[in-house]
């Protein structure tokens, strides 16, 4: 009887260090992966960013680019909703397997979602400013009364122009 209880104990005890061994094994490769993914960062977020342009180039086309051409203001609300139908796009592209690499990546979903969102921020705040900046240079002639002087515009007088209006602006 105590041969069998000691055998039982030794059997349990095999089977607890095994089972620990496997779980710290499990821990030192998603370590060692989410180390990788660090060192590899260029090449893993590449594919991520391939999406990103793809989504932002159909959703700027579909929700955005019809207020543009009319040469109205899009509203907070629509841009918001712009906002949210690019993530949803971006994800529905990357599919659940890379989704869930990147929810490991950047360690919950809601910090990938925010990641997401400030791209598209970021890309349509870049656009706007391209914008505004062709459209002054446009306008812009040195004196600010004519357009027929273009010759004597300086990348230098645009962009201070642009940037002080932008700034006056804020405050």
């Amino acid at each position: 009887m105590i041969l069998i209880s000691l055998m039982i104990l030794i059997f349990l005890s095999i089977l607890i260090i095994s089972g620990l061994y496997f779980i710290l094994n499990c821990i030192k490769i998603n370590n060692q992966f989410n180390i990788m993914r660090i060192k590899n960062f260029n090449s893993y977020i590449v594919v991520l960013h391939y999406y990103m342009e793809r989504a932002y180039d159909i959703i700027y086309k579909e929700s955005i680019l019809i207020y543009s051409m009319e040469g109205m203001r899009v509203t907070e609300e629509q841009f918001n909703d712009a906002s949210k139908k690019f993530t949803s796009f971006v994800i529905r592209m990357i599919g659940p397997n890379l989704k869930e690499s990147y929810i490991s990546f950047y360690g919950d979903e809601k910090t990938l979602y925010f990641n997401i969102m400030e791209y598209f921020n970021y890309k349509y705040e870049s656009d706007e400013l391209l914008k505004a900046t062709s459209n002054n240079v446009m306008d812009f002639d040195g004196s600010g009364s004519s357009k027929d002087n273009m010759q004597s515009v300086s990348a230098t007088d645009v962009l201070t122009r642009t940037f002080s209006n932008s700034y006056n602006t804020l405050k």
